[in-house]
C-alpha cells in the first residue's frame, strides 16, 4: 500500500502508483491494473514509480521496467523499449515536459526523452559513466527550457542546447558523503529559488548562486522525500518523520506526525505531496 506517485488527470480522475499496481480512483472507487504477462496491454510491472500527464493530456506511467503509455480509448497500456538496451535497470523515477513539449524520463538509465514518432526512449549525451549521474530521482525544468537535476551523485544542470551537465554542490561538500549528498526532490518556487532535498536535509539555490545552503537545521539529518508549495507559498515538505509546513517569510515551522486519532496522519514516512486543482491535498 505504499504510495509512490499521485496525479490527477485531466478527466479529474485520481491516479496513486504502488508497488504493487496502479490504481484509478473516481471518487467513489478504484480500478487496479496490474502486470500480466498473458496481457499485451498490461503494464510492464506492476511496481509503479512516477506518473506524469502531459500538456497534451497523454498519460505517462513510470515502472521499475521502464515507461508505459495509457491508452485511454483502449483502456491499456503500451511499453516504450529504449532505443539504447542497456544491461542496467530500467526503473524510471520521474518525469518532466521542456519548454518545447519534449517529454524527459529520468532513473536508472540517467536522463532520456521520449520519441512517439518511434515509441522510443533515447538516452541523450553525455550517457551515465562512473563520474556523470547514473541515477536521477527528480527533473525539474525551468523557464529557460533547461533542466536541474536531482542525483545520487547531487545537484546539476543540464544544458539542452549545448548538451552539457554542471554541477551544483552543497557547501562544504568535500565533508559530505556521496550517499548522502545524494538529492531526492527539487522545487523551483514562485521567487524562482530552487529548493533541494537531500537525504541529510533540504537546500535552498537562490538565482545565480553557484552553492545550494542549509535550510532549516532542524531537517539536517532528515531525509526529503517530496517538496511542493501551497497557494500562498508556505512549502510542503515531506519527509522519514512527517510532513513539515514551512512559511519562509515568517519563519514559522509546522511539524504534522502520525497520531493515534482519526485527524492524524496514518505514517510518518511521507513519500509524496500533491495539490489538485480544487486545492485538496494529498499524502
Amino acid at each position: 500500500s505504499t504510495i509512490s506517485a499521485i496525479e490527477q488527470d485531466y478527466q479529474d480522475f485520481m491516479w496513486f502508483g504502488t508497488f504493487n499496481g496502479l490504481n484509478r480512483f473516481d471518487g467513489y472507487s478504484f480500478k487496479v491494473y496490474k502486470s500480466d504477462p498473458q496481457d499485451a496491454g498490461s503494464l510492464s510491472s506492476s511496481h509503479i514509480e512516477t506518473i506524469f500527464e502531459d500538456s497534451k493530456k497523454n498519460l505517462w506511467i513510470g515502472t521499475a521496467d521502464g515507461v508505459n503509455f495509457y491508452n485511454r480509448q483502449n483502456d491499456a497500456f503500451q511499453y516504450y523499449r529504449y532505443a539504447d538496451p542497456s544491461p542496467h535497470n530500467y526503473a524510471v523515477k520521474t518525469f518532466a515536459e521542456g519548454k518545447d513539449g519534449k517529454i524527459w524520463v529520468g532513473g536508472l538509465q540517467g536522463l532520456c526523452y521520449i520519441d512517439s514518432a518511434t515509441m522510443t526512449v533515447i538516452n541523450v549525451q553525455p550517457l551515465p559513466t562512473e563520474e556523470t549521474p547514473k541515477m536521477i530521482f527528480d527533473i525539474e525544468p525551468d523557464p529557460s527550457g533547461n533542466l536541474w537535476l536531482a542525483t545520487n551523485h547531487g545537484l546539476f544542470y543540464y544544458n539542452v542546447p549545448k548538451n552539457s551537465m554542471e554541477a551544483f554542490p552543497v557547501e562544504n561538500s568535500v565533508a559530505v558523503s556521496t550517499e548522502i549528498n545524494e538529492a531526492r526532490s527539487l522545487l523551483l518556487d514562485k521567487q524562482g529559488s530552487l529548493w533541494v532535498g537531500y537525504q541529510n536535509g533540504i537546500y535552498k539555490l537562490e538565482r545565480g548562486a553557484v552553492n545550494p545552503k542549509l535550510q532549516l537545521s532542524v531537517l539536517k539529518r532528515n531525509s526529503i522525500n517530496d517538496i511542493a508549495q501551497r497557494l500562498d507559498g508556505a512549502l510542503l515538505i515531506g519527509t522519514e518523520s512527517g510532513l513539515y509546513v514551512y512559511t519562509e517569510r515568517t519563519g514559522d515551522l509546522q511539524h504534522y506526525t502520525k497520531e493515534r486519532t482519526a485527524n492524524g496522519l496514518s505514517d510518518n514516512v511521507v513519500r509524496n505531496i500533491f495539490h489538485d486543482r480544487y486545492n485538496h491535498l494529498w499524502l
